[in-house]
């Protein structure tokens, strides 16, 4: 065996854990974040790390941990705004037959809220749409809605956003807290304008 045939097959041979090593040291902080995160309890959705995608689902448990508690709200006053709107209840019957559906008609009735109050009050300047969470911060902003609302509408824009661009899986279950909160939300918003 030749010299030549030595370090090639030497270089063959150590190839694999070389860049194995290499790669622990370039990605060592999302690793240990990643490892961290799961002995936290948090499960692995996505994470980046240069090519590498991966995120934790930890949106949607704080969204859904605030959908639980507007839930409890919801049932602690059963004679709010919410209880008494038509859409909530064919969005909740919705929300068991297509749950994407369920939460993007809600979403849709909270967005058209928003448009309908910023317009009124005098917040918009001029035509430009807005997203949602825009609107909301233009609310905030002019001290129509509160930080908890301002942060909640942000949160299932998120939610409605992943479902929507990657794929989310939603449950019949997490699709009617969503609701839930949506129409809360809306609820919350249209009395602003004494609606």
């Amino acid at each position: 065996m030749s010299w030549l045939q030595f370090i090639a097959d030497l270089v063959g041979v150590l190839a694999w854990p070389v860049l194995v090593s290499v790669g622990l040291v370039i990605f060592r902080k999302p690793i240990t974040a990643l490892a961290q995160g799961m002995a936290a309890g948090r499960s692995l959705k996505r994470v980046k790390a240069g090519p590498i995608e991966a995120e934790w689902e930890q949106q949607l448990d704080q969204t859904e941990q605030a959908m639980v508690g507007a839930a409890q709200l919801q049932n602690e006053r059963p004679d709010s705004d919410t209880a008494e709107d038509p859409h909530t209840e064919e969005l909740l019957a919705l929300a068991s037959k297509s749950p994407t559906g369920a939460l993007l008609k809600a979403f849709q009735l909270l967005e058209i809220e928003l448009s309908r109050v910023a317009e009124e009050s005098g917040v918009l300047k001029d035509s430009k749409r807005r997203s949602t969470p825009q609107l909301s911060r233009l609310l905030h902003a002019d001290g129509r809605i509160d930080d908890e609302t301002m942060t909640s509408v942000r949160s299932v824009s998120e939610v409605r956003n992943q479902v929507v661009h990657e794929d989310a899986d939603i449950t019949p279950a997490r699709a009617a807290q969503y609701v839930l909160v949506a129409m809360e939300l809306r609820s919350r918003v249209g009395r602003i304008s004494g609606r």
